[in-house]
This record gives structure tokens, sequence and C-alpha cells, in this order.
């Protein structure tokens, strides 16, 4: 039998955090020693999602008193412009998955451009792997940290990739055409919109200006060995989850 990892989850009461909760949960070989949180503290996991109810759970703490010499591995799922502010103090010290877009792309100039921040450490983005692992199959056998891929680019690079690695398609004029529920905008998200604006409503929104286009681009050209061209419409359906790329 496997020891059991000692994991901690930052941002573990957001949307991403909660699912990642249930899934390391279920997990053979991870045990969770801590739960950080940005303003939650002493409270259960289980006030933010009732499908959570496991009592071996440790209690919500501040992200700021996660102590990385304590656990073999974290989680960071917070949002973007602040996840890289953790990793500059951790780097090194323990093992890092981070399911922000901090550390996806490999330009500083252009995680700058499309997400309107300046990295405070753009010389760690070569020690972070994107983390693709039906693309990327020996991403856990490398001292590389992970950066988890974004939502549309891994519906729309695990189909793609291979074809166009095996010139199966021409890749000079890919439509691509993605559809998701409204939970993607995370909990920030005005639910009022539902009732006045989404209600039975399907609407096209950022077509060829979405943040996630220098990533589905930079993997794409990597893995083809050339300037792939695309267009890429996103959508958001009256749902709360769920993705579909075509």
């Amino acid at each position: 039998m496997k020891d059991l990892l000692s994991v901690a989850v930052l941002g573990s009461t957001g949307y991403v955090g909660l699912e990642l909760v249930k899934i390391l949960i279920r997990h053979p070989n991870f045990q969770i020693k801590f739960l950080g949180c940005e303003n939650s503290p002493s409270k259960d996991i289980s006030q933010f999602d009732q499908n959570i109810v496991i009592d071996t759970l440790p209690k919500l703490d501040l992200n700021n008193n996660f102590d990385p010499n304590k656990y073999d591995l974290v989680f960071l799922s917070l949002p973007h412009g602040v996840s890289h502010t953790f990793v500059k103090s951790y780097h090194k010290k323990i093992k890092i998955i981070d399911l922000s877009a901090d550390f996806r792309l490999d330009s500083n100039d252009l995680y700058s451009e499309y997400y309107n921040n300046d990295h405070t450490c753009p010389e760690l983005l070569d020690q972070f792997i994107y983390g693709l692992p039906e693309i990327n199959k020996n991403i856990t056998n490398t001292n590389f940290d992970i950066a988890v891929p974004g939502c549309y680019p891994t519906s729309i690079l695990i189909p793609l990739i291979p074809l166009l690695e095996k010139n199966l398609i021409k890749s000079d004029s890919i439509i691509i055409d993605s559809k998701s529920g409204y939970s993607g905008a995370g909990k920030k998200f005005d639910k009022s919109n539902i009732k006045n604006k989404l209600e039975f409503n399907f609407y096209n929104y950022n077509t060829n200006e979405h943040r996630h286009i220098c990533e589905i681009q930079q993997e794409l050209d990597k893995h083809s060995n050339q300037k792939v061209f695309f267009s890429f419409n996103p959508h958001i359906l009256p749902i709360y989850r769920g993705m579909m790329s075509t």
C-alpha cells in the first residue's frame, strides 16, 4: 500500500476548489490536511457545499496561514493574479499544482496582455509544465510544478492536438465553436443575470478575443510544429455547468 500524500488546497471554497476537494476525498493516495480560504476561518467546508460531509476533513484556515514545509503537495485554486504571489513564496519548498492561469503561458508578455496583470515571478514560468495528461503523459514524473489548463483549452486541445500531430486535418482554417454553463464565471458572477438576461437565452461572447485564445494558440503551435490558424467562438448557455467544443 502506498503512503498517503499529505495535501493542502488553497482557495478551497470557490467553485474549482470545492470540486477539487470532492475529487481528492475519493482518491486513495491523498489525504487532505489543510483547507485554505480567503475569509472564513474555522468553518466547516460543508457550509459551502452540502455534498461534502466528511468528518475527517480539517476546518477551514486562512490561505496565508499555510506552511509549505508541513505537506507533500499543494493545489492552488486561486484566481489568476493571486496564485503567482503564493508560488513566489512556495517554489522549491513543496510540489505545486496551480489551477489558475498564472503559469499556463510561456510568455510573460502574453500573460500581461491577456490578463491585464503584471506577473510577480516571470522567471518561474519555465518551471511549470502544462498539465494536460492526455497529451503530456509524463507530467507526474518530472521535477516541474504543474499548471492546470483552462476549461475551454482542455475541451479543444484534447481532440485537436492528435489530429494535427498526425496531419489528419489542415492547420490553416480551423473553426472552434464552444459552449459553457455560467459557473465558469466563478462565484462572483451576478446570478440575477440568469433571470434578467440569461433565462432561456444562448449567446456568444468575446468572439476571437477571449483570453484563452493565447493558451490554445500556444499549445496547438507547439504540438504541431507550425503556426495554426483558427477562429474561436465561445458561447454561454443558461445552465449552471457543462462545456462542449466542436
